[in-house]
């Protein structure tokens, strides 16, 4: 019942389309749950309170509930022809199994049971409506809203026909009243409206797609092929097929949206999430140093993995690759965006490190999501006019408009006492800075900082360049910290870890993670 199934054709289809997408650099997360059987009705929340939405269904032929991870299943409660109401009720800060019958609300685990609030026909929509950390009891009739302790009742708020679409699109705390009427919504309290987005047909779908706390617009579209998801000020996402049914839910815990459908056919759930970069440099110099850092790869499981250079000591020869990377981070090579650092090319041109990344070029970029990622070589001529330079120049103006992630292996900046910020990477700084990056990773100094947004010359400017020092991949030596530069916010040594990147439409996410038995850690998150 919950293992993997045999494919359908569609959906077959539709993972060609997944890795056809991956392959031309839109790369995102192909996450596939077998969780639910036919006739399963999904009721994804978070039911243990960990901040993430848990995978769940509900069967109405038992009452069962069934939720990954959370044994024992199934949970039963209700019975067929229920209709699950999950929510909060008792303000605890998970989700409560509960069910509606008839105007009958039955909330397990809080007696007394049934409690009354509505009739039969109605639809129940219950939320947060009075912003006080629980779900109240509410209904929607025709237009009218009932919603338990906040008289008058009823509230007047759409007509017989619309559907029910309460969400917080004030990001104040409390759900508002709002409805969905072919591709008009209404929001209560809240003009101008209506608000148009989607059309007749459409299945609403609000969320946190942008994670700035108010509920996003949304619909959810069959399509010819493929579902279409329409979220407002995003592009257009094609996930799903026509039939399936659409579950949003913040199912990695990162505070956005994710968009996710439930196939009602077998009981599968297909996830798309924001891409993932874990990134470290100057990793492996014996066999077993930099395996700490390779298991928190292992854990991360991102979609892709920048190594920052030095990946392979003393030389970055054949032996080398093959004796201290390859049975470490070896593992990820299928999903590894390498740049060499100087210890590379202490063997001539760099031969051991282009061997073992077949194909690689001296200097790339790609897209991944949203984002347009560019891997540099800072061990061949980075200066004005140089090859690299001007192929650089060409690149950002072709990507001109995204958000920008650049990488190399010696930092323009730094605050250690040993190498420090190197000028010889200026002229980069400027190219960058002139097309609007975002975000510099480097290693070479052995140790972890990061700085604030700032200028080519050092100066605070928020529509700057973050940098981002992560030369804690393994190697055995660490680098002490002199005078903190200005812009420098966070600084450690001594600390072997990854830094793990989320990388959203508009925004990124940091994480410092550092390898087991050490609790230095740096997170944050910013716009791009």
């Amino acid at each position: 019942m919950y293992n993997v199934r045999t494919m359908s054709v569609r959906r077959l289809a539709l993972v060609a389309l997944v890795l056809f997408m991956a392959t031309a650099g839109s790369a995102f997360a192909l996450v596939a749950v077998s969780w639910g059987q036919a006739g399963d009705v999904p009721v994804a929340r978070d039911y243990d309170g960990d901040g993430d939405t848990d995978v769940t269904v509900f069967r109405p032929s038992e009452g069962g509930w069934y939720t990954q991870g959370t044994p024992p299943f199934p949970q039963l409660w209700g019975q067929a022809g229920d209709v699950p109401v999950p929510g909060d009720y008792d303000g605890d800060g998970d989700t409560d199994i509960a069910v509606f019958r008839n105007g009958h609300w039955y909330v397990r685990g809080q007696p007394p049971y049934p409690q009354f609030w509505g009739t039969s026909g109605d639809v129940p929509v219950p939320g947060d409506y009075d912003g006080d950390g629980d779900t109240d009891l509410a209904v929607f009739r025709g237009g009218e809203w009932y919603v338990r302790g906040q008289p008058p009742f009823p509230q007047l708020w759409g007509q017989a026909g619309d559907v029910p679409v309460p969400a917080d699109y004030d990001g104040d705390g409390d759900t508002d009243i709002a409805v969905f009427r072919a591709g008009h919504w209404y929001v209560k309290d809240q003009p101008p409206y209506p608000r148009i987005w989607g059309r007749a047909g459409d299945v609403p779908v609000p969320g946190h797609y942008d994670a700035d706390n108010d509920a996003d617009l949304a619909v959810f579209r069959e399509g010819t092929q493929f579902g279409e998801w329409y979220v407002q000020g995003q592009p257009l996402k094609l996930w799903g097929a026509p039939t399936d049914v659409p579950v949003p839910g913040d199912y990695d815990g990162d505070g956005h949206t994710d968009i996710t459908v439930f196939s009602p056919g077998s009981g599968s759930w297909w996830m798309v999430r924001d891409p993932v970069i874990a990134a470290a440099g100057d990793l492996c110099s014996t066999a077993t140093d930099c395996a700490p850092t390779a298991a928190l790869v292992d854990t991360i499981d991102p979609h892709r993995v920048l190594v920052l250079g030095d990946n392979a000591y003393p030389n970055g020869s054949t032996s080398d690759y093959a004796s201290f990377y390859h049975p470490n981070w070896g593992r990820f090579k299928a999903k590894t965006n390498p740049v060499p650092g100087n210890h590379e090319y202490q063997t001539s041109g760099a031969a051991g490190y282009f061997g073992y990344f077949t194909g690689v070029q001296p200097y790339y970029s790609f897209d991944l999501g949203a984002w347009h990622v560019v891997a540099i070589n800072s061990e061949i001529a980075v200066g004005a006019g140089s090859a690299q330079e001007l192929w650089l120049k060409a690149d950002l103006a072709a990507n001109a408009g995204k958000c920008i992630l650049a990488y190399w292996h010696q930092p323009r900046w730094s605050s250690s006492t040993t190498h420090g910020s190197n000028a010889a990477y200026h002229q980069l700084w400027l190219d960058l800075y002139a097309a609007g990056a975002d975000i510099v990773l480097n290693g070479h100094v052995h140790n972890y900082e990061r700085f604030a947004k700032q200028s080519p010359t050092g100066a605070a400017d928020p529509e700057g360049i973050r940098e981002f020092v992560v030369g804690t991949g393994g190697r055995a030596s660490f680098y002490a910290f002199g005078t903190p530069l200005a812009r420098s916010e966070v600084r450690n040594t001594g600390t072997h870890g990854v830094l793990e990147l989320t990388l959203h439409t508009s925004s990124y996410d940091w994480r410092f993670v550092p390898v087991a038995g050490k609790t230095f850690t740096d997170s944050g998150s910013d716009s791009c």
